[in-house]
């Protein structure tokens, strides 16, 4: 990676001060000063010997210099030659130092154990990757030590496989790509994992910036040096468009390699026309995460290939109606994991849509970014969902959106179903409950005989006797969440309104998003009598239980404390182990558990 030049630029020999003392060492004392290795087992004694004699020669001058002799008025003083004997101690010292050093245990580290800590110097704890400044100068720092650590750390694939690239301000692109281009050779066959970041560019550097991503991904991708196996290109919430000037000019090989990827660009208006046509060839990608501006996210945005291997996915950024969603997910055949932004506008052409079945996805999450204006569960009557394990429902909205009765006939059959998420925007300002604790938004006055909203009974009805964890964020008054929780306390609520015995006993997990101003009107007296009562069940299986509490503005902040002292106080008697959060609008405190636990009778 360096040149002869630069090694021998860099290097800084030790024995300099040495020479200026003029010591005369043996010939194999001098070899072995010249390189980092240990002694041979021939050369071993003799630098032991070497070292013995070095010491008993410094001990005997140091005896010399504390046995002074008599002056002429008979005073004690230094001997004649006690210059010379202080130069010589000098010497000696100097040679057991030398002896020393190549018997050192540094010496005998295995290269192994060099590279790893060559790469923990280099790890960069915060961005989980290598940064290319540091990790550039400190390889360059450790030829100063041998050859030998040099060329262990050279053929270190590890070291020069993970990097991370940020051309910064004024950085000169071409030296940039020149030092990743080394890295990548040094790479050799080893799985590369690359991340570009351009978050912290202006106006000023934008054509510097511009040559950077086009010349470093086209370098990367056409070198056919590499195997990049996870990518991640980060251009952050700069609203300098550097992708449209070249979007149309950049050319880029096949990533057959690749199975990781993150694009991060949601303000480029070319991110997906450039997306579209670097990764048009990953046949091999399993995950991927896209973060791209909202008005060019299409249904289409996902080439062929990548959609038949896909397993894991994450769309940001852009709010997909229900079809758009749909018509993308139909050809992901191998999707495991997916999560999506949607539009809570009605979808336009659902019965151009035939019915397909996702058979090896197991977590879902959904959503609702602009609020839901049909049932959440209408995009299943189209997706058949197997094997679906958790299921996860946000609503950036206060309020559950209404499902009409006629949407009985969309809510899914998930059988498998053991981890359940129901979250509304508890955040967003109003609780939807007045001064007196009454509802304001009209769907929690819709409710059933047994006291719960129509649209909360037939989301919780996917609750079934396997679930092991429930996550609740509703803005509803206490009546509501009394109701609520029977699912989990001693009642189950089915589609059909009928109950019978609670199939949630066996719960590990629960999480309750609730307003503060509910806690104090007596929640936190009815959720400690239903958790006394799950923990004393003999097959209750509650693990942990939190509680997020909810404060519309700083001026109800003060009932924050006795809210938390009443959930505390009833809570810690039964639950093994729980959290207390309070989530603010603005910032974020944290309340710990008492210590004392009481076991479960």
């Amino acid at each position: 990676m360096f040149s002869q030049a630069e090694l021998i630029n860099a290097r800084v020999p030790w024995d300099d001060d040495v020479k200026t003392v003029n010591i005369d060492f043996p010939d194999y004392i001098s070899q072995l000063l010249l390189c980092n290795t240990p002694p041979t087992e021939e050369e071993l004694p003799q630098v032991t010997s070497y070292l013995q004699e070095a010491i008993e020669a410094l001990l005997d001058v140091q005896e010399g210099l504390r046995s002074p002799t008599q002056g002429d008025a008979g005073e004690p003083a230094l001997p004649t030659n006690a210059l010379d004997e202080v130069n010589t101690l000098s010497t000696i010292t100097k040679k057991i130092d030398a002896a020393r050093i190549i018997l050192s245990p540094v010496r005998r580290i295995p290269p192994e154990i060099i590279q790893e800590i060559t790469l923990v110097c280099c790890y960069d704890p915060f961005n989980d990757n290598l940064n290319i400044p540091l990790a550039a100068r400190f390889p360059l720092l450790l030829c100063r030590v041998s050859s030998e650590w040099r060329n262990a750390i050279e053929s270190y694939t590890r070291l020069w496989s993970h990097l991370r690239c940020n051309p910064g301000v004024g950085r000169d692109t071409s030296a940039f790509n020149s030092t990743i281009q080394k890295y990548v050779t040094l790479a050799a066959t080893a799985p590369v994992h690359l991340d570009l970041v351009l978050t912290t560019l202006s106006q000023q550097y934008e054509r510097q910036s511009e040559r950077f991503v086009s010349r470093t991904i086209g370098l990367l991708t056409l070198g056919g040096t590499t195997q990049i196996e996870t990518l991640s290109v980060d251009f952050g919430t700069t609203g300098i468009d550097i992708l449209a000037p070249i979007a149309e000019e950049m050319r880029f090989g096949s990533l057959p390699d690749l199975k990781v990827l993150n694009f991060k660009a949601p303000n480029q208006s070319s991110a997906v026309t450039v997306f579209k046509k670097v990764f048009a060839d990953t046949p091999n990608l399993k995950r991927l995460y896209l973060e791209a501006d909202h008005s060019f996210l299409n249904f289409d945005v996902l080439p062929q290939p990548m959609m038949r291997s896909l397993e894991e996915i994450e769309l940001k950024g852009k709010d997909l109606d229900a079809a758009q969603w749909m018509l993308l997910v139909v050809g992901c055949k191998k999707l495991r994991k997916a999560s999506f932004s949607l539009d809570g506008r009605p979808p336009n052409f659902l019965q151009a849509i035939r019915i397909t079945k996702l058979p090896e996805l197991t977590t879902l999450s959904l959503n609702f970014q602009r609020g839901c204006l049909y049932s959440p569960f209408l995009p299943f009557r189209w997706i058949k969902l197997q094997r679906l394990t958790t299921l996860a429902l946000s609503f950036n909205s206060p309020v559950l959106p209404r499902i009409p009765l006629l949407d009985d006939n969309y809510i899914p059959k998930l059988s498998r179903l053991t981890h359940l998420s129901i979250v509304t925007n508890i955040s967003s300002g109003s609780w939807g409950i007045n001064a007196e604790g009454e509802p304001i938004h009209r769907n929690y006055i819709n409710t059933t005989s047994d006291g719960v909203p129509v649209t909360i009974r037939r989301i919780l009805s996917l609750a079934r006797k396997d679930l092991e964890s429930l996550e609740l964020s509703l803005t509803a008054p206490l009546p509501i969440w009394r109701a609520v929780l029977k699912i989990w306390s001693g009642e189950h609520i089915s589609t059909s309104g009928s109950n019978h015995k609670s199939t949630a006993i066996g719960m590990k997990y629960l999480h309750l998003c609730v307003p503060a101003g509910v806690i104090i009107r007596g929640f936190a007296e009815v959720l400690a009598q239903l958790v006394e009562r799950q923990v004393n069940h003999p097959r209750c299986k509650l693990e942990r239980l939190k509680v997020t509490i909810g404060v519309e503005n700083y001026d109800r902040v003060g009932i924050v404390d006795e809210a938390v002292g009443l959930l505390q106080k009833g809570l810690d008697e039964y639950v093994d182990a729980y959290d207390l959060r309070l989530e603010h609008a603005v910032q974020t405190y944290q309340y710990q558990p008492s210590l004392s636990r009481h076991r479960r009778r």
